[in-house]
């Protein structure tokens, strides 16, 4: 869809941007200035519970380990052949320590989700 802009409506609608377009222009200019130096506003955060910040907390945590394991393997791999064989066993034996934490932190993770969802609906039956 297109308007046509008659040579009336135009002067006619300068007005509104005051007495000199050319000074609102320029306001408009200096306020996105503004606005792009201090950086783009935040979005608002939710008012969370205590239990949401211990979780959203969990989370991250999980969520960093689970990043930096693959990054980890990849350097061993990438790094090998350069590394003498007690480096190489030193790397091994950390990369297979990670994994074993992380897993067994996520298995322990999983058994607390569990129990609570089962505490839940046992407490929903007996109602």
């Amino acid at each position: 869809m297109t308007l046509a802009v008659s040579s009336i409506q135009l002067p006619a609608s300068l007005p509104e941007l005051g007495s000199n377009p050319t000074q609102a222009t320029q306001q408009l200019a200096d306020k996105f200035q503004a606005l792009v130096e201090h950086g783009t506003p935040h979005r608002p955060e939710p008012a969370s519970s205590p239990a949401e910040t211990i979780v959203s907390h969990a989370i991250r945590a999980q969520n960093v380990e689970l990043e930096q394991m693959p990054n980890d393997m990849l350097y061993l791999m990438q790094h090998s052949q350069s590394m003498s064989a007690q480096q190489l066993t030193n790397a091994s034996l950390e990369v297979m320590f990670e994994m074993t934490s992380m897993t067994t932190d996520m298995q322990v993770k999983m058994a607390v989700v569990s129990s609570s969802k089962n505490a839940v609906q046992t407490l929903m039956k007996n109602q």
